[in-house]
């Protein structure tokens, strides 16, 4: 199905349609990130990233080849969360 098609059956203007369906999907990629941020955040009963690092460097949490692992995919979707947040906003 076309995207005028789409737009047309929905009521709303081509242009509209592009944009909300950018907005819904970054949206979703935004919602998949956080999941996996709560996840790792939750397995080490942390609340981001600083409080992570303090833990490792207090030896609260073992600096295991895991744990740095999940600390490095942390750091990346921490970031990639905050590009994704400055897109949202722009649309």
């Amino acid at each position: 199905m076309k995207t005028s098609d789409v737009a047309k059956y929905l009521n709303i203007s081509i242009p509209s349609f592009e944009i909300e369906s950018k907005r819904s999907f970054v949206a979703r990629k935004i919602l998949e990130i956080k999941t996996e941020i709560f996840s790792i955040a939750n397995k080490y009963g942390i609340k981001s990233l600083k409080e992570f690092e303090s833990l490792i460097k207090k030896g609260k949490i073992r600096e295991t080849s895991e744990s740095r692992d999940d600390f490095y995919r942390l750091d990346y979707l921490e970031s990639r969360l905050g590009i994704l947040n400055k897109i949202l906003r722009t649309l």
